[in-house]
């Protein structure tokens, strides 16, 4: 959650939907609010609202990762010559990141063990084997970078809806903005 947070710091203030003079104290907000959940969450006495917790800031870092999105595209469609290159490319790489980064933190907390088919699950030599964290990174990249199923593949309903929506939105980030940047690099 915190290199998710770092990444959405990375993203120029012009991209944000805030006005540019209010882009940093909003960084600084949504750091504040995403760290107390974080200590709270450490608490002995919140432990059984982790999962509450987890989903809420997986929650805010969707919505701070669908806003950007939209936000990006919002400034090609409406952009002519005044978007550049360069920034334009930079943005579109942070929110892919932040869509990898984002939906493998879904990935993670709505399998209940069933919702994912991984290779290990198939095999004797794996008996004791479970899904960590790098597991469902690993998806939620191969997903972004090859925009369908790799090695594992959806079993759920809404496993395959998450892996087409993840696939849809990196599709859109990197053909749309990447041959717009291109375009105004060339």
């Amino acid at each position: 959650m915190l290199i998710l947070l770092l990444v959405a710091f990375a993203l120029p203030d012009r991209y944000s939907v805030f006005p540019e003079e209010l882009a940093g104290a909003a960084k600084v907000a949504l750091g504040t609010v995403v760290l107390l959940a974080l200590i709270l969450a450490g608490l002995p006495a919140a432990r059984r609202y982790r999962r509450a917790i987890a989903v809420g800031l997986t929650g805010l870092a969707s919505l701070v990762a669908a806003i950007y999105f939209v936000t990006i595209f919002g400034r090609i469609a409406a952009g002519g010559s005044t978007l550049k290159g360069g920034p334009l490319l930079e943005a579109a790489i942070t929110v892919w990141i932040m869509l990898v980064l984002t939906f493998s933190l879904w990935y993670w907390l709505i399998d209940s063990g069933s919702d994912f088919m991984f290779p290990q699950n198939e095999s004797d030599r794996f008996a004791d084997w479970k899904p960590t964290y790098v597991d469902y990174l690993s998806l939620s990249f191969n997903t972004s970078t090859a925009f369908s199923p790799t090695d594992v593949l959806p079993a759920s309903p809404r496993a395959k809806l998450l892996m087409m929506l993840q696939a849809i939105m990196s599709l859109a980030t990197v053909a749309l903005a990447a041959a717009r940047a291109v375009n105004v690099l060339g």
